[in-house]
């Protein structure tokens, strides 16, 4: 037995009794030895593979194809037992691996050339005839009523010879297309019933309460036509496994497309930022700050912290400055980066000086506008409150122009606006001037 399968399998039957004899005649054994005994023996190698790789639709296509057998009990017994065990099983990695290139190939499978198709049309419909021998008549057709018109009710209709039944199956969008665009089809005499209940089809909403499902209508009119509904209500038992198997999954597993939906889930729409500016002139106030951060490969190195903290409102113009003494070793290349001298960072002011200052200075209904998310996050970690009302100017800005934002020098040249003189010293002075006259320029007069 393949490896991963047998490591797998003692955590995934936890209850039960299954027996599985592998393609080398080897016997494992499942389970707590509870409940209906089940014993399965795989003929092949290749049929063990195929399981493992996608037990979803190849331990039926397996069990028809003759992969492997159930020599005790039956499939019903085997999909039980698995059914019954899947909630207290986790998916282990290998399956969430194949599971997620799956999803992502999914396109490429999908895409329906005219071979496929063609390939796909034989090995659906070009059947043999001892299949339909077994529940066609003499002259392999459905003995049936025949409807001289497109509006007779089935239980009304007169039998008058065998007919045989063309079934639409699509959408209803599809079906509806179909027949408008097919005029042979279009010009057929049309069944037209009334379902004795509504559909059982839970994982989708049908249209309207007399819509079922074409698996459902084919049962309903065959045993309507023949005289003998239970003997066509077993084509439904297939149909109802496949929606308490959909249900069990969507309640019970997370599968990849709930996955990948938590990703795609919409947020609300936020306005446009010009349009939010303008809305809360009053409350914006353009923040950058500069680091003292050491080359992060560099052995030796100590956390970034902020020496060089800049604000000013929009509307009213007031500023911030703080110069902050640096509380560990200054990185060497720090001075020159930032432009301001040593000896004026070591006479900087204390941290707790300008925390006091900013808490005066910060309102608790700002918008915050800045170049990035690097410095606030920075001050934030060092415990510092920040309103939380934020932009980051640089996606925003790239929206305003229609292309990349650039630095924000660049972007001031790119908008064609001039830059004011700085407002305060170092590269931190000039830079937060260059975002006050991006904000001005998108917030407008």
């Amino acid at each position: 037995m393949n490896n991963l399968l047998r490591s797998y399998l003692p955590r995934l039957f936890l209850r039960g009794s299954l027996e599985i004899v592998d393609a080398h005649g080897a016997t494992h054994r499942f389970g707590d030895g509870t409940g209906t005994p089940v014993r399965i023996r795989f003929l092949s190698d290749r049929a063990e593979r195929a399981v493992l790789l996608n037990p979803d639709l190849k331990l039926g296509e397996e069990y028809m194809n003759g992969g492997y057998v159930v020599e005790q009990g039956s499939i019903a017994d085997l999909l039980h037992a698995a059914m019954d065990n899947l909630t207290q099983a986790a998916e282990p990695w290998w399956s969430k691996a194949i599971g997620h290139a799956r999803y992502l190939l999914r396109r490429f499978r999908q895409f329906n050339t005219p071979g496929r198709a063609k390939d796909n049309v034989h090995r659906h419909y070009d059947l043999d005839g001892r299949l339909y021998s077994l529940f066609l008549d003499d002259d392999l057709q459905y003995s049936c009523a025949y409807f001289e018109d497109g509006v007779t009710e089935l239980a009304e209709a007169q039998l008058a010879g065998p007919i045989t039944l063309v079934v639409v199956d699509g959408t209803w969008w599809q079906a509806r297309n179909l027949l408008k665009r097919n005029t042979v089809l279009a010009a057929l005499p049309q069944i037209r019933f009334s379902p004795r209940t509504p559909s059982n089809y839970r994982i989708r909403r049908e249209p309207a309460d007399h819509c079922v499902a074409t698996v459902e209508a084919l049962a309903q009119v065959l045993g309507a036509l023949e005289g003998a509904p239970e003997r066509f209500a077993t084509l439904l038992r297939p149909f109802e496994a496949m929606i308490d198997t959909q249900i069990h999954y969507a309640t019970h597993v997370r599968g990849a497309r709930q996955r990948h939906a938590l990703h795609r889930a919409r947020k609300a729409r936020r306005p446009a930022t010009p349009s939010l500016l303008r809305e809360r002139a009053a409350d914006v106030v353009c923040l950058h700050g500069e680091a003292n951060a050491w080359p992060a490969r560099r052995p030796g190195g100590h956390p970034a912290e902020i020496v060089h903290w800049v604000a000013r409102r929009a509307r009213t113009g007031e500023t911030f400055e703080a110069i902050i003494a640096p509380r560990r070793p200054l990185a060497p290349a720090i001075p020159r980066h930032i432009r301001i001298p040593t000896e004026r960072l070591a006479a900087g002011e204390s941290w707790e000086s300008f925390r006091a200052r900013w808490t005066a200075f910060a309102r608790p209904d700002d918008l915050i506008c800045a170049w990035g998310r690097y410095p606030l996050d920075l001050l934030e970690g060092e415990g510092v409150a920040l309103a939380p009302a934020r932009l980051d100017m640089r996606p925003a800005a790239g929206v305003y122009l229609g292309t990349r934002a650039g630095s924000v020098e660049e972007c001031t040249a790119r908008m064609g606006v001039e830059t004011p003189d700085p407002f305060a010293i170092g590269r931190g002075g000039a830079r937060l001037a260059a975002l006050s006259a991006i904000v001005d320029k998108m917030m407008g007069p």
